[in-house]
């Protein structure tokens, strides 16, 4: 098991100053996705587990930006394996097919208070298929590395848009895990404003908490 990386107070941040913050990373995510020279190349989870006879066989979906939340995905994936199913974790740019897959395991890293476009359009335009099979989501998100009041209402909202965008999908499950920053992995038009608020390095994942909630929901994933 990777070694659990969980700090407390990691960074001092508000409500209103993940917010406000969060404004100006919107407005660059929604800006044209261009490489700027020296930006890092990200190498994100993409891996099989389990036989091709194995069922059910299981997609775990991600959207990531600097590659933290893609690892979380690997980590369920192989609890989902463990529990005897086939499981692919895949960034959701390169899912072009669904035929197969028993359930489906879709998540998204949080950059100004939103899923990542990405994961918005996969589940907006693939819900015909979602809505006929279990299907569990989780984010992930530095600002819940703060166990406190305005840490969980902010993801009390993150969990609240995809269910209000696209209520025909009714999840099983939903994980809220603190994520990480890594500026050498972060692409440079995001980084000024993530300093406003996030000065240095950090990772905040919890992986036991991560494998326990892939544990928890492998029982709603692959019955049959």
């Amino acid at each position: 098991m990777r070694d659990r990386r969980h700090r407390l107070s990691p960074f001092p941040v508000t409500r209103r100053d993940f917010l406000a913050a969060g404004v100006a990373i919107g407005g660059v995510i929604a800006a044209p996705a261009l490489a700027a020279e020296g930006d890092p190349v990200i190498e994100f989870a993409h891996e099989s587990c389990g036989t091709e006879a194995a069922r059910p066989r299981i997609l775990v979906g991600y959207a990531s930006t600097c590659g933290s939340t893609g690892e979380i995905a690997a980590a369920i994936g192989k609890k989902l394996c463990a529990a005897n199913a086939r499981t692919d974790v895949r960034h959701l740019t390169d899912v072009t097919d669904l035929d197969g897959y028993d359930s489906f395991v879709i998540g998204s890293a949080i950059h100004g208070g939103m899923w990542l476009p990405e994961a918005m359009k996969f589940l907006r335009e693939r819900q015909s298929t979602l809505v006929k099979a279990p299907v569990a989501y989780f984010i992930a998100c530095i600002a819940l590395a703060e166990d406190k009041d305005d840490t969980r209402k902010l993801a009390q909202g993150y969990v609240e848009r995809p269910l209000k965008l696209v209520p025909q999908i009714q999840p099983v499950a939903f994980g809220k895990f603190a994520g990480k920053v890594a500026y050498a992995n972060m692409p440079k038009r995001y980084q000024p404003v993530m300093r406003r608020i996030v000065p240095s390095d950090i990772d905040a994942r919890n992986w036991d908490a991560i494998g326990q909630w892939g544990e928890q929901i492998a029982p709603q994933l692959t019955k049959r």
